[in-house]
């Protein structure tokens, strides 16, 4: 894999990255997915700063010795410094991801995430569409249900809804039973590495998913994709896989900056 910028010629970088959080995570599959290495970060001036939750100060804050996280952003937070140009942001996971995609493309010999064909790249757009919806309705579910988010929800106890609860779990899955006769019966049986109808490996969506089920089984002590045979035996599949790294490892690499996270 050989890339053309150097740190001397590429704009500078910035990517704040909290490992164990829910959007972050996502990053950390992909560069794994990806088999991107530092030198490959290094090679296009990327640095990536360490964020952790101080309990004391109850903020996510970058680690000592590490630039600070600009104010009013959310984690991840990606930022380009552009010589004569005001500094452009890109805030949300997904996006952040695409911008990857496009820098660290299969014509420069990296994996492709986004799919080969155009039936492939759409039917990945129609899995990312159907998660962003069902993640929205299952956060819903969460802070009218877990003590844990009154933390960060703004909500008090005393304005949860049970009812609210009920139709947001009942719209996620709902959700998820229309992902489910997408990706079709036996797709973990048959090996599939994808939840495409064509298997041709991991995707983006396919990481999407595996983040918010894992995220959400460590957290809540819940399965997210409780009652969807087919997502929950490629989910079980996919923990398998090189690329995933479990909470343990997710831990690590945030109490020690980053190391391990390449294969």
């Amino acid at each position: 894999m050989t890339l053309t910028s150097s740190p001397t010629t590429a704009s500078k970088t910035t990517l704040w990255i909290w490992p164990t959080g829910l959007f972050p995570r996502r990053l950390i599959y992909y560069f794994r997915a990806k088999q991107i290495s530092s030198s490959h970060l290094h090679a296009q001036n990327i640095i990536m700063v360490p964020v952790t939750l101080d309990m004391q100060a109850g903020a996510l804050v970058s680690k000592p010795g590490h630039e600070p996280r600009p104010e009013g952003t959310s984690l991840p937070c990606l930022r380009i410094e552009r010589t004569d140009q005001d500094d452009f942001y890109i805030h949300e996971s997904g996006a952040i991801l695409e911008y990857f995609e496009e820098l660290f493309g299969p014509e420069k010999g990296f994996v492709n995430l986004r799919g080969t064909t155009m039936e492939q790249r759409a039917r990945s757009r129609d899995i990312l569409s159907v998660l962003a919806d069902a993640t929205v309705w299952g956060v819903v579910y969460q802070i009218h249900t877990e003590e844990s988010t009154l933390m960060w929800s703004g909500l008090r106890r005393e304005q949860w809804s049970a009812d609210v609860a009920m139709h947001a779990k009942k719209f996620k899955s709902g959700l998820l039973d229309k992902l489910e006769r997408w990706v079709g019966e036996g797709m973990a049986q048959k090996g599939r590495k994808s939840l495409r109808a064509e298997d041709a490996g991991v995707t983006l969506a396919d990481i999407s998913l595996l983040t918010i089920v894992e995220y959400i089984e460590k957290t809540y002590g819940q399965d997210w994709v409780d009652g969807h045979v087919q997502l929950k035996a490629w989910c079980d599949i996919m923990k398998k896989a090189e690329w995933f790294i479990d909470e343990h490892g997710l831990k690590g690499l945030e109490d020690n900056d980053f190391a391990g996270l390449f294969q």
